[in-house]
């Protein structure tokens, strides 16, 4: 909870993208130091994307809440269970993901040598498919118009920052 408060630079108890910057850099230790949220991870750009359309799991979800500069966490400790939880969410879910992307995680040693790395010349083809679920009762139709959420863009700008990389 102090690396929240840290983090919020402007004191308004929301964490913005450069806030949620902050708070990355804090979390780690500061082994994930980026300039702009560009530079992160896909891993913790899902992550924040998922944080802050939270938002729109509320019964009266302020429009846009989580769409581009209008999107942030929720930080206000008022002391209600729910929020609480939130919290715990936040600070447990980067610390988990912080620690997956700056390898962290120990994993078993590898059974058999690897190979070579193979290579390429010329272009290669990428597709991409997705398969949606969503608990907000959305059709396919509203989710591509994106009537009432964010999702398609989410989803473009996401593979835009895997593709660049």
């Amino acid at each position: 909870k102090e690396n929240l408060s840290a983090a919020d630079m402007d004191g308004d108890q929301k964490l913005s993208r450069v806030e949620f910057i902050r708070f990355i850099r804090l979390t780690s230790l500061g082994e994930i130091s980026v300039e702009s949220f560009g530079e992160l991870d896909l891993g913790l750009v899902m992550l924040w994307t998922d944080l802050a359309c939270r938002c729109m799991r509320d019964p009266n979800p302020v429009p846009n809440c989580c769409h581009g500069n209008d999107a942030n966490l929720n930080i206000v400790d008022d002391g209600s269970s729910i929020q609480i939880i939130s919290l715990i969410q936040i600070c447990s879910e980067t610390a988990d993901m912080v620690g997956m992307v700056s390898g962290g995680f120990e994993t078993p040693e590898p059974t058999i040598s690897p190979t070579p790395q193979p290579t390429f010349r010329g272009e290669v083809s990428v597709k991409f498919q997705y398969e949606l679920t969503n608990d907000e009762g959305l059709d396919a139709d509203a989710v591509f118009n994106e009537e009432g959420n964010f999702m398609k863009s989410h989803l473009i700008e996401a593979t835009r920052r895997v593709v660049v990389r």
